[in-house]
């Protein structure tokens, strides 16, 4: 699977897995990308997708932050 940031540049995910409550992701990307722009990108990206496609998982998350 491959992932674009900006014009040209991608990730590679060379293999996913899941557990119980998370996932691990092994990740190819060019190194002009701080580790932290990578994952801040793959985050906000995979929960945009997962709220747009399962709604009522953002109204758990936002009633859990709100408790907090």
């Amino acid at each position: 699977m491959h992932f674009k940031i900006g014009k040209g540049t991608f990730l590679e995910f060379d293999a996913i897995s899941t557990d119980v409550d998370h996932l691990h992701l092994f990740i190819g990307a060019e190194l002009k990308y701080p580790l932290s722009i990578v994952m801040q990108i793959i985050n906000s990206t995979t929960a945009r997708k997962v709220f747009k496609e399962y709604s009522e998982i953002k109204k758990i998350m936002c009633d859990r932050l709100k408790s907090n």
